[in-house]
């Protein structure tokens, strides 16, 4: 970039919220002891946050429903964590006007680009996601994300899926339905015939990892019993990395078994 341009200014986006129509409550059930999904999500960030002396992103929020739902969902999470994010509240049932709102609302002049994650990955790679970022900056565009196997990892059910959106693209998206519930899904709609330019990097090819059988996003209760399953095999859960624990999910044969099978009976994403 060119020296005498300002750093954009990048924000993180964590969508999430209690009533799930396919599994309702699932953020607040625990992964282990009293740890919540989405604490657990969180606490991985702030870990991340403060093995760095520096980020390329300057705020992270919370967007949820404004609902009681979602703030006896906050209510579960420790103020050591909640005082390093943002909460905002919007919109229950429209995820892009959210996103819309909480940019208006919280921004004289919209950020540059936002990172959007969904809360049911727990085991997204925070470590990644930070030097993606910065590799993004590099060479900036309206829309990136991680593929894999020239799939959006937002259309896999790996768990892993970050997207990196510029402000100005996601205040023009469409209000179409799919948008109002996925936020994205009209700008890399014609992914098959544009998946290099919105391509950040293959997951498979980063980890060194066959990924095919393997399923992180918590979907169904099942999802969660792998994921408790995973966890109960690390003495601090919270460190595990992600290579680490898909290494162990992929080696593992009654978890990977597992897997296969919520893989086979899960319905599709979109």
């Amino acid at each position: 970039m060119n020296a005498f341009c300002p750093t954009p200014e990048v924000v993180i986006i964590i969508q999430a919220r209690a009533e799930s129509s396919r599994f309702a409550g699932k953020i607040n059930e625990c992964l282990f002891g009293n740890t919540s999904l989405l604490s657990f999500l969180l606490q991985r960030l702030v870990m991340e946050l403060d093995s760095h002396k520096e980020t390329p992103f300057t705020r992270v929020f919370l967007a949820m429903p404004n609902t009681e739902a979602s703030r006896t969902s906050i209510s579960l999470i420790g103020q050591d964590i909640l005082s390093r994010i943002s909460i905002f509240y919007g919109d229950s049932c429209n995820v892009l006007q959210r996103f819309r709102s909480l940019i208006l609302e919280n921004f004289e002049t919209p950020p540059s680009y936002l990172v959007r994650i969904c809360a049911d990955n727990p085991f997204v790679d925070w470590k990644m996601v930070i030097a993606d970022i910065n590799l993004f900056l590099v060479n900036p565009s309206p829309y990136k994300q991680p593929y894999f196997r020239g799939v959006p990892s937002t259309l896999t059910q790996l768990g892993l899926a970050y997207e990196i959106i510029s402000s100005s693209r996601l205040l023009k998206a469409s209000c179409c339905d799919s948008d109002a519930e996925h936020v994205t899904l009209s700008i890399y709609k014609d992914w098959r015939i544009t998946k290099n330019k919105y391509k950040l990097r293959d997951l498979e090819q980063a980890y060194g990892l066959n990924l095919e059988f393997v399923r992180l996003t918590v979907d169904y209760s099942s999802d969660l019993q792998v994921a408790r399953s995973i966890l109960s095999n690390f003495e601090d859960k919270i460190k595990a990395t992600t290579h680490e624990i898909l290494s162990f999910a992929i080696r593992s044969p009654s978890i990977r078994a597992a897997m296969e099978y919520n893989i086979s009976n899960a319905l599709p994403k979109y």
